[in-house]
């Protein structure tokens, strides 16, 4: 799996994928609230880098490469973590690296310091591996 691929788009807004992936590319960027276009400028086996051609807006985006997916145990992990970001309370630090992670892949939204939220996709993932690991009858 390789981290943020979800949060890029070619320039006419289709999705990009791991084929895709070339120094020189350009791409509209999801970052935060808003859309950075950035520009390919490392690609490695390990990870490649996007930097935002904008000069009034410098960011990075790190995209790793073969990364594990999350297990049902990380998922249980993210499920009290985002618990962590309700108005009564705020996240722990541990809380916002579990939740950092998962938006690199997708399965959540951190929005900023005091808000963070499922995905559709995170959702849908970890109901799937609930049910895969959901004791059968034996018979």
């Amino acid at each position: 799996m390789i981290t943020n691929l979800h949060k890029a788009t070619k320039l006419d807004n289709t999705p990009i994928t791991e084929e895709d992936l070339k120094v020189g590319l350009e791409v509209y960027m999801k970052h935060g609230s808003g859309v950075i276009r950035c520009k390919c400028i490392l690609d490695h086996e390990e990870h490649a880098i996007f930097e935002s051609i904008n000069p009034d807006w410098l960011m990075k985006t790190i995209m790793r490469k073969n990364v594990d997916d999350f297990t049902l145990g990380d998922f249980d992990e993210l499920k009290d973590a985002l618990e962590g970001f309700s108005c009564q309370r705020l996240a722990t630090d541990e809380q916002r690296a579990v939740v950092a992670r998962a938006d690199e892949m997708g399965y959540a939204n951190y929005m900023s310091y005091t808000q963070a939220g499922w995905t559709e996709k995170g959702i849908e993932k970890y109901r799937e591996l609930e049910d895969e690991n959901t004791c059968q009858p034996v018979m």
